[in-house]
């Protein structure tokens, strides 16, 4: 079960009716409603976003680049469904797409040019997020998986691994 697919029946669940082709206002709703909401109600524990832009902070991203407002929410979608497969161009972007009303094409390419800046800006603490000697540039999915472990790796009390 893909991870849209697990939303919709979280949603389903709800009562709502879904149409068969994908909803991303009903997904952005779900979305908003749970995760950030969760985040206002647990303002003293753990925020993930927070933690990610801090990282990025550190590779010299300020937020003149659109990138830094997408890819916290890619990492928060990515460590909720830690051990799904999910495949960021069908599963992340159209969700962050639809948050920030642009399309999945526009938010690839913002999270690429933040993921560059970070190579070219702080190579060796990219190096240190990897986990093992990169010799190029990490790709979205790459730096995204990354970052989730890299930020469990340093707070091993979290257990991101429920279903949204």
């Amino acid at each position: 079960m893909t991870f849209i697919e697990k939303i919709l029946k979280k949603i389903e669940n709800f009562g709502q009716v879904i149409d068969p082709v994908v909803n991303y206002n009903i997904l952005y709703r779900y979305y908003t409603n749970r995760v950030f909401a969760n985040q206002q109600q647990n303002k003293g524990e753990y925020n993930m976003k927070e933690t990610t832009l801090q990282i990025l902070k550190k590779c010299k991203i300020t937020s003149k680049y659109k990138g830094y407002t997408y890819l916290p929410v890619a990492v928060e979608i990515a460590s909720r469904h830690l051990g799904d497969s999910l495949c960021i161009m069908k599963n992340i972007y159209p969700v962050i797409g639809q948050i920030f009303h642009a399309s999945p094409r526009e938010v690839e390419r913002n999270i690429h040019t933040v993921v560059e800046r970070c190579w070219l800006n702080n190579r060796t603490y990219i190096v240190e997020i990897m986990g093992y000697d990169v010799r190029k540039c990490p790709g979205n999915g790459q730096f995204i998986d990354a970052l989730v472990y890299y930020i469990l790796n340093r707070n091993p009390q979290l257990d991101l691994r429920e279903i949204v």
